[in-house]
């Protein structure tokens, strides 16, 4: 049974000690884990290659009048990992392991963007940016 520990991270909506769940809840909570590493050095490394750029986390794309871009098909958002900002265009990317296969997510990612949602909400200037019709660059981190 698992235990609830205030302060440590939810697993499967449930506040877990590691030790007290199953190994699936353990994998689910070392996969997020991880993913989060990956986020970081990504961010970091983009940060790097694009010395005075903004580099925002997290973003959906958007249409151009600002709301949420909704894929046709499943009827949800697309929440892009990162985008660069720079001299007013933006570049999306995607963190993921080396092995993870994101053929759905970019063909949703396709549907999105090919129906309209190319923009981000740039948090610095609250100004939609357009990132192009191109689906995320894929960055696969250990």
């Amino acid at each position: 049974a698992a235990t609830i520990v205030p302060g440590v991270p939810a697993v499967g909506g449930m506040m877990v000690r590691g030790a007290d769940v199953g190994a699936k809840a353990k994998q689910l909570y070392q996969n997020l884990i991880n993913g989060l590493r990956r986020q970081d050095e990504t961010t970091a490394e983009l940060k790097s290659t694009f010395p005075g750029a903004s580099v925002q986390n997290e973003q959906y794309l958007r249409t151009a009048d600002g709301k949420r871009a909704i894929d046709p098909l499943t009827g949800t958002a697309r929440r892009v990992d990162h985008v660069v900002i720079q001299n007013g265009k933006g570049r999306t990317y995607e963190t993921t392991s080396m092995g993870a296969n994101k053929v759905q997510q970019f063909r949703k990612e396709e549907r999105i963007r090919g129906n309209g949602g190319t923009f981000i909400r740039d948090r610095n200037t609250e100004g939609l940016v357009d990132t192009g019709k191109a689906v995320s660059e894929v960055k696969r981190v250990r």
